[in-house]
């Protein structure tokens, strides 16, 4: 092999480690800012998971203007958010069968609309911007009604329980999904 072809592998090789080191530092420094989450849930052989990114207010306006009301959101940062479900259960009314889907939402002021898909997504969006969610493998969409606290709450959470139910809430913000 001649030495320029030896030197071209070298560089193109270290050059791709030097790549990858630097997605994987980045994606830390992303999620620095919001960083994963789980909440679990359990009860007899039922057990639920659900993996999220917690951005913080910050300050921020939430509802309405950095999460834009009738368009659809991540529901969380960074990664897409994973729901897991060992069992059939009724969300909202309607069976989710069991298995493992990406949660969306379209927030409104009064309600969201929770949205279970069974595609996996590497990231919450696109490099775009624009979201990578597929309509065609939406399983389940339910609404979720929504109610304002006096409190604020600085970090996005998601929490099951079984009198609430699944229950997202981020400023001032509580929407709140039955399940059976």
């Amino acid at each position: 092999m001649n030495k320029f072809l030896k030197r071209t592998i070298t560089f193109l090789i270290s050059l791709a480690i030097l790549l990858l080191i630097a997605y994987q530092g980045l994606i830390a420094y992303t999620k620095s800012f919001s960083p994963e989450e789980t909440a679990f849930f359990e009860e007899g052989d039922l057990k639920i998971e659900v993996t999220y990114s917690s951005p913080s207010k910050k300050n921020r306006e939430i509802f309405g203007s950095l999460v834009p009301f009738g368009k659809i959101w991540r529901t969380g940062a960074n990664e897409a958010t994973v729901f897991s479900t060992s069992q059939d259960i009724k969300v909202g009314g309607k069976t989710l069968p069991k298995g493992d889907y990406t949660i969306f939402s379209i927030p409104e002021s009064d309600s969201w609309e929770i949205i279970f898909n069974s595609a996996t997504y590497d990231w919450g969006i696109n490099y775009d911007g624009t979201s990578p969610h597929k309509p065609e493998a939406d399983v389940l969409r339910v609404k979720a009604p929504v109610f304002m606290s006096n409190g604020v709450k600085e970090q996005f959470s998601i929490y099951v329980d079984r009198i609430e139910g699944i229950v997202f809430e981020w400023d001032r913000t509580r929407a709140v999904l039955p399940f059976e």
